[in-house]
């Protein structure tokens, strides 16, 4: 393969997802196209837009720098110059990986990109995550909710709420509900001079939600690493149920520590307590009392079969380490030894032969025991 041609991974279709507070990208096509490293910028973007079947004016190039991931800023091309800049920072055997996205979707054209599906606050499942896009998608509007559009349908009231909080964690911004109920849902940034704004309604067929209004820009700027107003306990419990479904040991002080890393929110110590105590409640389906019960029973069963497994490695086995004293054999001690019963009638008999009555002049018993009739007579007399 000739040095002068250029591997351009092109990810066009598809939609960023957030997953346990890391961005990635999912769904879609990938191809791999060689161009020429001194290409031109009006032939990069024909030769694009022939691949996603799209307008040349209508698709916006953008590549990630090497040795990046996808939470850094993504750059932008959009004219020769960004193009040269773009070769120089790779080399003829590395890969750029290029998004294409349709530059339009602000006028509600139909992005090259996959349309985001509410489907409630983000969690560690991969089918359930929020699909939000990358600050880098728009230099002018630089937040997660302008993957939202006008005209979007959601399918309730709840899942719009929940998507909500979700970005609105991720895009590191509070909000401040001004209506939610069942048939509409009102939100604005929570900052004072900021005039962002969203706004969604129920449809006329009573169940689909559509966002009606969603105005402004984000001029906020919010601390790295800070409390959150929308960071409530479903949030939270969402975020952890996977991970204290495989341990069921995992912390509260562990929870605060992740959820601090990928998400950057601090919560009390007292919140990551319930959130546990209430995903336990959820995975086996009963009061957190009788949990507790349960694994106190399940210990001390633990800790007796502990103790019997001890014993039993303690005391002897039978046949083996006994060993009698008196015929120095194993398999049984003195107390149950053959010979020492043999040894006893032994001695019984022989103690009887050395019996002597001193009456009767008989051998065999004593005096006492003396049954003759002539020693009867003598007593009596």
């Amino acid at each position: 393969m000739s040095a002068s041609k250029a591997k351009l991974l092109c990810n066009f279709g598809g939609e960023f997802t957030r997953q346990l507070g890391k961005l990635s990208y999912m769904g879609g096509k990938t191809r791999l196209v060689l161009v020429d490293r001194s290409v031109s910028f009006d032939e990069l973007r024909s030769k694009l837009s022939q691949l996603t079947c799209a307008c040349p004016f209508s698709i916006e190039i953008k590549y990630q720098l090497p040795d990046e991931s996808l939470e850094s800023r993504l750059v932008s091309v959009e004219c020769e110059d960004d193009v040269v800049a773009m070769m120089s920072e790779f080399e003829a055997s590395q890969r750029i990986q290029v998004y294409i996205f349709a530059s339009d979707h602000r006028e509600n054209a139909s992005p090259v990109v996959a349309q985001p599906v509410f489907s409630g606050p983000a969690s560690t499942h991969g089918d359930n995550a929020t699909p939000i896009y990358p600050q880098e998608l728009n230099d002018c509007e630089n937040d997660l909710f302008m993957s939202h559009r006008v005209g979007e349908g959601i399918p309730d009231a709840r899942c719009f709420r929940d998507a909500l909080v979700a970005s609105a964690i991720a895009s590191k911004f509070e909000l401040t509900f001004i209506r939610s109920d069942r048939s509409r849902v009102t939100a604005r940034c929570a900052a004072d001079d900021c005039q962002w704004r969203i706004h969604a309604s129920k449809l006329p067929d009573g169940e689909t939600f559509q966002i009606k209004t969603l105005k402004g820009k984000h001029s906020c700027v919010w601390p790295e690493r800070s409390s959150h107003r929308q960071a409530n306990m479903k949030w939270i419990l969402s975020c952890i149920m996977d991970r204290v479904r495989e341990n069921i040991n995992y912390k509260p002080k562990e929870i605060m520590r992740d959820i601090e890393q990928e998400y950057g929110v601090i919560i009390p110590y007292l919140k990551a307590h319930r959130a546990k105590e209430r995903a336990l409640e959820s995975i086996f389906g009963m009061p957190i009392k009788d949990i507790v019960l349960n694994q106190a029973e399940v210990h001390n069963l633990e800790n007796d079969l502990h103790t019997i497994l001890d014993q039993r490695k303690k005391k002897p086995l039978k046949g083996s380490s006994v060993h009698c004293n008196l015929c120095r054999k194993a398999g049984h001690n003195r107390r149950s030894c053959l010979k020492l019963s043999h040894n006893e009638s032994q001695a019984s008999s022989l103690k009887e032969k050395n019996f002597h009555c001193m009456l009767c002049k008989q051998s065999g018993h004593n005096r006492r025991t003396c049954q003759c009739k002539q020693v009867e007579q003598v007593w009596i007399r």
